[in-house]
């Protein structure tokens, strides 16, 4: 498996663990200790660079928002897409 490859799973992963401790209300350092297998140590780096930088990733969809006045309309499933391509770039 080349490193890209590596990389672009690790991001799906951690897109896919924030979103189960957000559907949780769960602490993502608890969901991180509940996995059977450690995850991939970029996949924790992503995750903890997300959480740590939530106010700032807020406010920067808060000012595309007024480009796609739809938003709204997406559903979680949609967005957390729309997320997963963001992390493929």
């Amino acid at each position: 498996m080349s490193s890209l490859t590596g990389r672009r799973e690790a991001r799906e992963r951690a897109v896919h663990l924030l979103y189960e401790a957000g559907q949780r209300d769960a602490d993502a350092d608890a969901l991180l200790a509940e996995q059977v297998l450690d995850p991939d140590p970029f996949t924790v780096e992503v995750i903890r660079g997300v959480l740590g930088a939530g106010d700032d990733l807020d406010a920067l969809i808060g000012r595309l928002r007024a480009h796609y006045p739809d938003m709204s309309r997406f559903t979680v499933v949609s967005m957390t897409g729309r997320g997963r391509d963001f992390l493929h770039h």
